[in-house]
């Protein structure tokens, strides 16, 4: 009689069981991958790019079977109202939770717009701080319509998958929009934003192929935009990151190209100290190198030493440029801050400003860099 009675009672409660009544099929919703900022001519522009997520899951189709990106636009004089102009042309309800990148426009970031998008993005619930955040000085839709060769969506690209490149080139490191919030609201610091831009080298067919590619970078200090850099001038910027992964540097000799090393395994330690009334620094780099193509035959002591001096050349050519445009681009102040705090709250109350005034006696430098391999060939370290 008891086995009956809970027999009856579990055919109640599975009875009762609501299974999926509630579920949304993919296809009956308009999915954003990316989302991209603009301002001109007094409003907010939003881009929002969409995926055919067939592209994705159909690994056997052709690509004359992929279905192309969209790109709806949307405007207002605030940045929410942008997406209620995207809502008026929308055949399906739109779903912000996937957004897998956000790109802003250099001139929304001169117009003071970045306080408005991280006050927007921080209030809005369907907005994931896991997205990657980038600049550009590009138009937009150029941006969110370049799909990869062979047509490979744009979900795999540098904009939705920038760590898988950076892992075997570390350029510039991709940041997520919960980094950046970090840096951008720490105190006496430099926030940078990695830009991308389009480049046609690829050919597919006969045709050129537009491609994206890393822009150089955005600075921002006092939580305000400063300005672009280009890559030529951060070249050496890399090279302060603890986090590089891997990178070429070529080594020169006389003018002339020596060798070409890999680096990687960094170790970057910046100090602050006081000298005769001013804040200074001291940065030290270390990594492990090897050989990737020798081209003029030298004792292993000497090619190291060859290449201590280019790293530092790079080093100081990216510090020089930083200041001819008022940048901190090793983020020294910073490092006076957490150093130093009680002198720095002193320079903050007398100068009225966060950020050093800084010249080229600032900072002294010394790299090491410790040549481990020659690659397949041995190493004969002759003295």
């Amino acid at each position: 009689m008891r086995f009956k009675m809970k027999l009856f009672i579990m055919s109640i409660m599975v009875f009762c069981l609501t299974g999926c009544w509630d579920i949304r099929e993919t296809e009956n919703t308009f999915y954003i991958t990316a989302l991209g900022l603009d301002y001109q001519n007094g409003q907010y522009i939003a881009y929002a790019q969409f995926n055919n997520f067939s592209n994705v899951s159909k690994t056997g189709s052709s690509p004359s079977q992929t279905k192309p990106v969209v790109v709806a636009k949307g405007t207002g004089k605030i940045l929410i109202d942008t997406g209620y102009s995207l809502y008026t042309t929308s055949q399906r309800k739109i779903s912000f939770e996937h957004i897998k990148t956000l790109i802003v426009s250099d001139r929304i970031l001169k117009q003071g717009g970045m306080k408005q998008i991280l006050e927007f993005m921080s209030r809005f619930v369907q907005f994931r701080k896991t997205m990657w955040i980038f600049g550009t000085q590009k138009l937009i839709p150029e941006i969110l319509t370049t799909v990869g060769p062979f047509q490979i969506p744009s979900i795999i690209t540098i904009q939705s998958d920038p760590r898988n490149i950076y892992e075997q080139y570390s350029r510039f490191e991709p940041l997520r929009m919960f980094q950046f919030e970090a840096y951008y609201f720490e105190p006496a610091n430099t926030a940078y934003l990695p830009f991308l831009t389009t480049s046609k080298i690829w050919i597919e067919g006969n045709k050129p192929l537009n491609q994206l590619k890393y822009d150089g970078v955005g600075f921002f200090a006092h939580s305000h935009y400063v300005e672009h850099m280009s890559e030529k001038e951060l070249i050496g910027f890399k090279w302060t990151n603890p986090n590089l992964v891997r990178a070429p540097i070529t080594v020169m000799k006389n003018g002339k190209p020596a060798a070409k090393l890999l680096l990687r395994d960094p170790k970057v330690k910046i100090q602050s100290y006081q000298r005769n009334g001013k804040t200074a620094f001291q940065m030290k780099v270390k990594f492990q190198a090897e050989i990737y193509q020798l081209i003029q035959f030298m004792p292993l002591n000497i090619l190291e030493k060859y290449a201590n001096q280019e790293l530092e050349r790079q080093i100081y050519y990216t510090y020089n440029k930083g200041l001819q445009r008022g940048i901190d681009v090793y983020q020294l102040s910073h490092v006076f801050y957490r150093d130093q705090i009680a002198l720095w709250k002193e320079w903050k109350k007398r100068h009225g400003r966060e950020q050093l005034l800084l010249d080229k006696s600032s900072l002294s430098l010394k790299a090491m860099i410790k040549i481990e391999t020659g690659g397949q060939m041995k190493i004969k370290n002759e003295q």
